[in-house]
């Protein structure tokens, strides 16, 4: 059975979703440990507030938002079992 236009389109979108990640897991791994180097974690409402593209957020949604980030790279996972390794298998080329 030959895939019609809309599945290629699908299988297409899932190769390069599947892409995305791995470059995003990258970044996560790295953003995580300056997270803790920074001190992000003790910023207060305060610090937030003083800057206008942040002044709507409370120091706690932050750090639930960072927590999510890190849920999403612990799932991600890296050995060659993982989501990552699954993710590695469809994607076109080299991730950077």
């Amino acid at each position: 059975m030959a895939m019609t236009n809309v599945q290629k389109n699908v299988v297409s979108e899932i190769q390069k979703i599947a892409s995305e990640l791995i470059s995003i897991q990258a970044r996560l791994t790295s953003i995580s440990a300056m997270y803790t180097n920074e001190g992000i974690g003790a910023l207060t409402d305060a610090d937030f507030a003083a800057l206008a593209p942040f002044a709507h957020i409370l120091a706690a949604e932050f750090q639930a938002a960072g927590g999510a980030l890190v849920a999403i790279n612990t799932t991600l996972g890296t050995n060659a079992t993982s989501n990552w390794a699954k993710l590695l298998k469809i994607v076109e080329g080299v991730p950077r």
